[in-house]
């Protein structure tokens, strides 16, 4: 209870009457009230347990058994995850796409916000700057109706790097054609508002131009794609595609005040062309922008309503970068823009103690008091590298050390067991170990022709592939796909 009688939250332990049978209590109170009347744990230490359950009860009172868990245990690091650290980088994030930055003094003394702003994300291979977008993005979609869209460049894969910037925008498109056909149930009737405003914006010729690059926008606004011409996007120059490619997400933009988030992830592998390209359409949304709202605001959005924002996330390996690469030249000049706002630079750094305790505490289902010497045996072995913390976590169920324990009923671990786990000393490291615990030649198989395709594809590609029996592993790849997600090789 927690009452101006109490200094905080307590249990009140209720013996039966005469007749009267005891109160049941759920497993975690009667562990806790247990320990610490033996001694096992703090005053201090229960009231902040006490309070974990308050805050959390599906999580950490209401009793968890075998079933409340997936069939191979919990699950570290995935989309799944019940907690995966950088709780307030995530939130920084999220806050970027809502917060209104200062006004920049320029020549003038100074100037309004953009409705195009930036966040610099960076850190090291392996330190969760991915998961850290995805979590936003998931986040602004699913609360505040966000439209998204994802690219991730490849290594050596320079050749194609104009046409994943290309994609990044057709993601967008993408989802206001979803909303437009009614896929995003009320949103329906904002993808109609985009889809005029798109169709007002553009004509014919342009609208043929574009959907040879954005293959989503006959589905958006079929009236522009239809018809022959003579023009096409591998005819149009990459300038005019630019200039296109800004009236069209300002038009998306303006048509009711709705927020889009663009991700472009690994950038250090990008083409320097492709992000100057990349960098010159977010200017020109930037200034297509303002340019509407001094005109009369809405940006001739049939609603009358005000621009929506543009976020762009902007990811990369910090330490694959220097001076004159085009991931820092890009970064300067969107810092440099009139027309686009900086407005936050985050480094995803080692995760902490406190990090690896929560994800410990939230997936096991358990205390931080019972999880911290787990907490330091794995923290002292990962030095709290994401991609470490998470392998290392995984394997420990994987192998059985960290176990469900019926006698306890809850999750234990093996001390002796855990003193004797080997630890990696790079990220190569963790994948050698990843794919020499696969059982079986048929995972690895199906891994060499995912690598050939630049390591992503559609399983339709990949059925389609399995016609082809010195390509398809036995089974087939959807067979042999689960072993290298339980590894952690492919998500």
């Amino acid at each position: 209870r927690d009452d101006a009688s109490s200094e905080g939250p307590s249990i009140e332990l209720l013996r039966g009457g005469a007749g009267v049978p005891p109160r049941s209590y759920p497993l975690a109170a009667a562990r806790l009230v247990s320990d610490l009347l033996g001694g096992r744990c703090t005053p201090s230490d229960a009231d902040g347990e006490l309070r974990d359950m308050v805050r959390s009860p599906g999580l950490l009172l209401f009793d968890p058994d075998p079933s409340d868990f997936p069939g191979s245990g919990p699950r570290f690091g995935g989309p799944a995850a019940t907690h995966r650290g950088r709780d307030s980088e995530v939130a920084r994030l999220v806050g970027a796409a809502a917060s209104d930055p200062p006004p920049r003094l320029g020549g003038d003394g100074g100037r309004r916000p953009s409705a195009v702003r930036c966040v610099l994300l960076s850190g090291a291979a392996g330190s969760g700057k991915s998961s850290l977008a995805r979590r936003a993005a998931d986040a602004l979609s699913a609360d505040g109706g966000w439209l998204t869209s994802t690219v991730k460049f490849r290594r050596g894969a320079d050749h194609g790097s104009l046409g994943l910037v290309y994609s990044l925008f057709d993601g967008l498109v993408s989802s206001a054609a979803d909303d437009a056909a009614g896929f995003a149930g009320d949103d329906a009737g904002y993808g109609l508002r985009a889809s005029d405003a798109v169709s007002r914006t553009l004509d014919g010729e342009s609208g043929r131009i574009l959907s040879e690059a954005l293959p989503s926008l006959p589905r958006l606004c079929p009236a522009l794609a239809t018809g022959g011409g003579p023009r096409r996007a591998g005819e149009a120059s990459t300038s005019r595609l630019t200039f296109l490619l800004a009236r069209l997400v300002a038009a998306i933009l303006s048509s009711d005040g709705r927020g889009a988030l663009l991700v472009a992830d690994d950038i250090q592998w990008c083409e320097g062309g492709a992000l100057a390209v990349l960098g010159e359409v977010l200017t020109l949304v930037g200034r297509h922008l303002a340019d509407d709202d001094d005109e009369g605001g809405g940006g001739g959005s049939p609603s009358g309503g005000s621009n929506g924002r543009l976020l762009y996330a902007c990811v990369y390996r910090d330490d694959e970068v220097g001076a004159g690469h085009p991931a820092t030249v890009h970064a300067d000049a969107l810092r440099d823009s009139p027309h686009v706002d900086v407005v936050d630079e985050i480094v995803a750094s080692s995760l902490g103690r406190d990090d690896i305790s929560s994800m410990l505490a939230a997936e096991l289902r358990l205390p931080r008091r019972i999880v911290d010497r787990l907490t330091a045996q794995v923290y002292n072995r990962t030095l709290g590298h994401a991609m470490f913390v998470v392998q290392l976590l995984n394997r420990l169920v994987g192998s059985g050390i960290v176990s469900y324990s019926p006698a306890r009923q809850r999750y234990a671990w093996d001390e002796d067991r855990l003193a004797r786990v080997r630890t990696f000393d790079s990220v190569a490291s963790v994948i050698v170990s990843n794919l020499t615990s696969l059982d079986g030649t048929e995972p690895l198989k199906a891994l060499r022709v995912l690598s050939c395709l630049l390591g992503r594809a559609d399983l339709g590609l990949l059925r389609l592939l399995e016609s082809n029996g010195t390509l398809s592993p036995d089974g087939g790849f959807e067979t042999n796909l689960p072993p290298l997600v339980d590894g952690g090789i492919v998500e």
